[in-house]
């Protein structure tokens, strides 16, 4: 739940810095937008992480508005379900980028796999909220919001020698 939290805040974060960038707050001095794009699961069994998420984005997405918009432009978030499987990442993916999306965001490691490599074609920022797996390898395009297993295991390692625990028990999903 924490990584929840903390990809949520990430986002916030990115979103905020970007409308902290404008010189001239509550004057939207184009009508040109700028428009972002999120894949996330809206239907199946994390649709409730989705709206999470989504929830988020549609509020920093009008509080930027109602403040000017970044550098005078507004923001406009192109959402598409990607039920959270990977043709879902590459078909919204596609979608986005046929809508003109800017810099996509994405949620979960399934969709965002396949998403990856179509960023680095396209040339469009993919933000993945993603874990297992390090999507910006081969994509300079890539960023993702996730601590790796790797980090997991050695921030794991460094807290039980602090504490003197000898055992870890793991629950995973098979």
């Amino acid at each position: 739940m924490n990584k929840i939290i903390g990809s949520i805040v990430i986002i916030i974060i990115i979103l905020g810095a970007v409308f902290f960038s404008n010189n001239n707050p509550k004057t939207l001095v184009s009508e040109e937008e700028i428009k972002i794009g999120f894949s996330g699961p809206l239907t199946g069994p994390v649709a409730w992480l989705g709206e999470l998420y989504l929830s988020g984005l549609t509020t920093a997405e009008q509080h930027i508005n109602s403040n000017g918009g970044i550098n005078g432009r507004p923001v406009k978030l192109i959402v598409e379900d990607n039920g959270f499987t990977g043709k879902g990442g590459v078909d919204t993916f596609n979608t986005l980028k046929n809508k003109g999306a800017e810099i996509i965001l994405s949620l979960g490691t399934v969709p965002s796999v396949p998403m990856s490599p179509l960023s680095k074609e396209a040339k469009i920022p993919l933000l993945a909220a993603a874990t297992f797996v390090d999507l910006t390898i081969d994509n300079p395009f890539a960023i993702q919001m996730s601590i790796l297993p790797e980090n997991d295991v050695n921030a794991t390692a460094i807290d039980m020698e602090k504490h003197g625990d000898k055992k870890i028990g793991v629950l995973y999903m098979n």
